[in-house]
C-alpha cells in the first residue's frame, strides 16, 4: 500500500499594510529598495499646528481695573443713509451725479462737493437736506417738458427740504468750532445755489452776505487740513462778491480779504511759473479782491504819498493793479509752456477760463486807456481776443441741449461786457456775435442768466434807436442784479401796453 505524502499547506497571502497616513503616499514609504525607486506624486505638507502658549491669568485687582474700549464703527456709505422717502434718495443722488458736475466746473477748484462736502453729508443733516433741495431745484431748472403738477410737486419738495435745512442748522449757529463753521458755510453755498436756480436773487444776496460775515479771524487759526476746506469755500464765495459789486455798492470782499492778504508778487520773479493753475486762479482773484478792498487802497495811497511820486494820487491803486496783472500774465504764459503736456479735461477747462479772464482784463485796461484819452472805440480787432476766448469757454455748453447752471459768472460777464462796449457802427458785428452766443447758451451763472442779459442789451439797443431817449437815474444799488436792472429799465422807459408789443417785435427782429 502506497503511502501518500502530505503536501505542505500554502501560506496565506497577506497584503502589505501600514498605518493610515494623510501626509503622502504609503506605496513610496513602504516600497522595497530597487535600482529605480518609484517617484512620489508630491503631496503638499499640511500646515504645522501652532502650540498654544499658556496665558498667565491676571490678578484679580488688575482684571477689575481693565476698561475695554468700544470698537469704533465704520462711517456709513451712501447706500446706508436712511431717507424718509424715495424722492429724497432720488434727488440726493441727482445732486451727486448731475448737479456736482456743473457746480464743480468752477475754474480753479477740484470737485469740492464729492471730496469734502459729501463725507460731511453722512453725519450733518443740514448739508444732506440742502443737497436734496438743490438737487430738486436743479432737476426743475433742467426740465423742459414737465407738467404743471410735476413742477408743483418738485417745488414743494425743494422748499420742504430747504426749510428742513434752515431749521436743523439753527443749533449750529451758537457753536464756534471749525467743524460747525464749515458745515454752516457749506450750507450757505448750497443755499446760494438753490436761490440762483430758483431765480430768487434777493435771497441769494442775503445768504452771500451771511457767508462773508462767517469768514472771520477764527477760521485763520485752524489745522492745515481745515485750512484746505476753508480756502475752497473762499474760492467759491470770493468771485460771487466780484459779480455782486458790478450791481451793488456794498463791499462783499470784507470777509474774504484776510485770505488774500498774505503773499504777493513781491517775492516772486516775473519769469517764475505758478505751481499749477489753481495757484494762478488764486493769484488772479487776489487782484479782484484788492480792487475793492478799502484797506489795501488806503495802503497804496499812503505809500504813494510817502514816495512823493508825481503821478496823480488817485490813479495809484489802478496802476498798482495793472502792474500786478502784468506780472501775473507773464507768469501765466510761463506756466502754460511748462505744462503744455497736460492733456486732462479738467486742465483744459481751467486753462480756457483763465485765458478768457486774462483777455478780459487786457481789454478792460485798453478800453480805459482809450476812454481817458477821449478816443472812440471803433476798432473791432480790440474785441477779437476776448470774443474768441469766450466762445472757446462757451463751446461745451452750446453742445448740450439742456439748460446748465454754475456759480461762476465770468462767461456771462465777458459776453455782456463785449455787447455793451462794442456799441459803435464799426463794431456792430462784434456786438451781434456776442449776443448770438448769449441767445444760444441757455445758461445761468449765479446772478447772470443768459436770457436776462440778452433782454437787457436788446432793451438798451431799442432805447438807443428811439429818438425820444430816456435818462436812467436811481439811488443806491440796483436790486436783484440783472432782473432788477431790467425792471428799472422798464420803469424808466415805460415798456407797457402798446410799447411792450413794439419791444417784443424788436426782440424777434
Amino acid at each position: 500500500m502506497a503511502v501518500i505524502a502530505s503536501t505542505p499547506a500554502k501560506p496565506k497571502f497577506t497584503r502589505t499594510s501600514g498605518p493610515k497616513v494623510r501626509t503622502g503616499c504609503a506605496t513610496c514609504k513602504y516600497a522595497t529598495p530597487s535600482p529605480a525607486p518609484p517617484l512620489c506624486d508630491g503631496y503638499p505638507k499640511p500646515p504645522e499646528r501652532k502650540k498654544r502658549q499658556p496665558q498667565a491669568k491676571p490678578n484679580a485687582d488688575m482684571s477689575k481695573s481693565v476698561v475695554r474700549e468700544p470698537k469704533q464703527a465704520l462711517p456709513p456709505t451712501i447706500n446706508e443713509i436712511v431717507f424718509s422717502s424715495d424722492f429724497e434718495s432720488l434727488y440726493f443722488h441727482h445732486f451727486l451725479h448731475s448737479t456736482t458736475d456743473q457746480l464743480s466746473s468752477w475754474h480753479g477748484s477740484s470737485n469740492f462737493w464729492l471730496s469734502y462736502a459729501l463725507p460731511l453729508a453722512h453725519i450733518c443733516p443740514p448739508i444732506r437736506y440742502s443737497m436734496i433741495a438743490v438737487g430738486a431745484a436743479h432737476r426743475l431748472f433742467m426740465a423742459r417738458s414737465v407738467s404743471p403738477a410735476q413742477s408743483a410737486e418738485l417745488q414743494r419738495l425743494a422748499i420742504c427740504q430747504y426749510n428742513k435745512a434752515i431749521k436743523s442748522i439753527l443749533p449750529l449757529m451758537s457753536a464756534n468750532s471749525i467743524y460747525d463753521l464749515h458745515c454752516i458755510l457749506i450750507c450757505c453755498v448750497l443755499f446760494i445755489s438753490f436761490e440762483g436756480l430758483t431765480g430768487r436773487y434777493d435771497d441769494l444776496l442775503r445768504h452771500l452776505r451771511a457767508g462773508n460775515q462767517l469768514l472771520g479771524p477764527s477760521l485763520l487759526e485752524s489745522t492745515p487740513e481745515q485750512t484746505v476746506v476753508t480756502k475752497k469755500l473762499v474760492e467759491m464765495l470770493s468771485p460771487l462778491g466780484s459779480i455782486v459789486i458790478s450791481f451793488m455798492d456794498k463791499d462783499f470782499h470784507s470777509g474774504v480779504s484776510p485770505w488774500y492778504e498774505a503773499g504777493s508778487f513781491k517775492d516772486e520773479t516775473v519769469s517764475q511759473p505758478f505751481n499749477d493753475l489753481d495757484e494762478a486762479s488764486y493769484e488772479l482773484q487776489r487782484l479782484s479782491v484788492q480792487e475793492t478792498d478799502a484797506t489795501w487802497v488806503d495802503q497804496i495811497l499812503r505809500q504813494t504819498q510817502s514816495d512823493e511820486v508825481d503821478n496823480d494820487l488817485n490813479q495809484a491803486p489802478r496802476l498798482a493793479i495793472e502792474e500786478g496783472f502784468r506780472k501775473w500774465s507773464s507768469r501765466f504764459e510761463t506756466t502754460k509752456q511748462t505744462q503744455h503736456d497736460n492733456a486732462s479735461s479738467r486742465y483744459d477747462t481751467q486753462l480756457r477760463h483763465l485765458r478768457m479772464e486774462q483777455q478780459f482784463r487786457k481789454l478792460n485796461i485798453d478800453l480805459e486807456s482809450l476812454d481817458s484819452s477821449g478816443e472812440v472805440i471803433s476798432d473791432p480787432a480790440l474785441f477779437a481776443p476776448l470774443l474768441d476766448a469766450a466762445k472757446s469757454v462757451a463751446e461745451p455748453f452750446l453742445a448740450v441741449n439742456y439748460p446748465n447752471f454754475s456759480l461762476n459768472g465770468e462767461l456771462m460777464r465777458c459776453l455782456s461786457y463785449i455787447a455793451g462796449r462794442a456799441n459803435q457802427p464799426s463794431t456792430s458785428g462784434v456786438q451781434s456775435e456776442a449776443l448770438s452766443v448769449l441767445r444760444r447758451l441757455n445758461r445761468r451763472e449765479g446772478f447772470w442768466d443768459s436770457n436776462d442779459v440778452v433782454r437787457m442789451h436788446e432793451m438798451l439797443l431799442f432805447e438807443e434807436e428811439d429818438e425820444s431817449g430816456v435818462c436812467l437815474e436811481w439811488e443806491g444799488a440796483v436790486p436783484a442784479g440783472v432782473p432788477g436792472f431790467l425792471e428799472e429799465l422798464r420803469k424808466a422807459r415805460g415798456f407797457q401796453g402798446l410799447e411792450a408789443d413794439q419791444f417784443q417785435s424788436y426782440e424777434h427782429h
